[in-house]
């Protein structure tokens, strides 16, 4: 048998009878993880069928395990990568109040929403368009006029937002600061300044009022950053990383694990292994050479 990829007729060698199936194939040989020679028969030709080369679940594990050492450290990495990024960002605080908008007709009673008049708009639009009007330059201008704020009102406006809160007439106004104290302020502020531009400005006929329901308070807890929440994500996202690493580590890698895998892998059996040993140089030389 010749050492590479030999062809092995049928017969008997040193080691005894071949199997039937060994009949006119070669003999393949590998290198193992530990330096050692693993013979094989070369496969034979079969069908593919679908699903039939499908990396079994065993196998990923394994490789899971092998290399949980580089998921981890990936993990590691990204978690404290996220948490030194949230450490230099400034705190984040938020405040929030509620506007209740009502209507009024022209007598001063409250208008039912079930029979309002041809000119007056319904209480969701009206309620929308004081979402709208919340979020305005004028509004912005009067809550900083108020409070003396060195800001300007673009800058106020970008850190302002109101929505309607479900199907309701109450509005949510949202504002957010790096100073808790000056965001609870500032909240107030603008809903003072949209109650009565609301009450002087009516959108129709009807008296439109937009009085704070639920004033704000000095926020305990900043909103941002967020470090459980980035933190979990980092890691999450961390673990995917780690485990398509752990994947091309193991797909880069030439070697064999075991002589068992060379089975699978080549789908023909093993004829035996020569372990890896070590030879002294000068010895080397001498059984080259052979006795003078």
């Amino acid at each position: 048998m010749d050492h590479e990829n030999g062809t092995i007729p049928g017969g008997h060698q040193d080691g005894g009878a071949l199997p039937p199936q060994a009949t006119g194939r070669r003999a393949i040989s590998y290198f193992g993880k530990r330096g050692e020679v693993v013979v094989v028969l070369e496969p034979e030709q079969k069908q593919t069928v679908p699903g039939k080369d499908a990396i079994p679940i065993a196998q990923l594990l394994r490789v899971v395990r092998k290399r949980l050492l580089v998921i981890v450290m990936v993990m590691v990495l990204f978690a404290g990568g996220v948490v030194g990024f949230d450490l230099t960002r400034p705190q984040v605080y938020e405040a929030s109040i509620t506007v209740l908008v009502a209507q009024k007709g022209p007598s001063g009673d409250p208008v039912d929403p079930g029979g309002l008049q041809g000119e007056v708009l319904g209480l969701q639009q009206v309620t929308q368009t004081v979402v709208e009007a919340a979020d305005t330059r004028p509004v912005a201008e009067d809550a900083v006029r108020r409070l003396g704020l060195q800001t300007d009102p673009e800058t106020l406006l970008d850190n302002l937002s109101a929505t309607q809160v479900h199907a309701t007439q109450f509005v949510g106004v949202n504002y957010r600061d790096t100073d808790p104290r000056r965001t609870r302020q500032v909240a107030n502020a603008v809903g003072d300044a949209l109650s009565e531009r609301i009450s002087e400005d009516s959108l129709s006929a009807s008296t439109v009022t937009a009085t704070v329901w639920e004033r704000a308070e000095v926020p305990e807890a900043p909103v941002s950053p967020s470090l459980g929440r980035d933190v979990l994500a980092a890691l999450v996202l961390g673990a995917m990383l780690g485990v398509a690493l752990a994947f091309l580590l193991e797909h880069l890698h030439r070697g064999w694990h075991s002589p068992a895998e060379v089975e699978q892998i080549s789908g023909a059996p093993n004829l035996g292994s020569i372990p890896k040993f070590a030879v002294r140089k000068g010895a080397a030389s001498k059984a080259i050479t052979g006795p003078r």
